[in-house]
């Protein structure tokens, strides 16, 4: 992300992941955003997402460690 892509407001829209485990370590949900790919992670529903460290391709591509919520 770069200064001049403002965080969403919501995870609205998104490409959302949770973690897989039974007893999640983290919680909450991460969204894709997909013009820049850029990852936002929303601690609780209704908060502000705030940019994630984690990358697009590490939620896409761990398929045991997050699970890809259906739109």
């Amino acid at each position: 992300m770069t200064d001049t892509d403002p965080r969403p407001a919501s995870l609205d829209g998104l490409e959302i992941y949770v973690e897989a485990a039974e007893f999640p370590i983290a919680g909450g949900r991460w969204g894709i955003r997909a013009a820049d790919q850029a990852v936002f992670y929303e601690r609780r529903p209704g908060t502000a997402p705030e940019p994630a460290m984690v990358s697009a391709e590490t939620l896409r591509s761990s398929r045991g460690s997050w699970t890809r919520l259906d739109p």
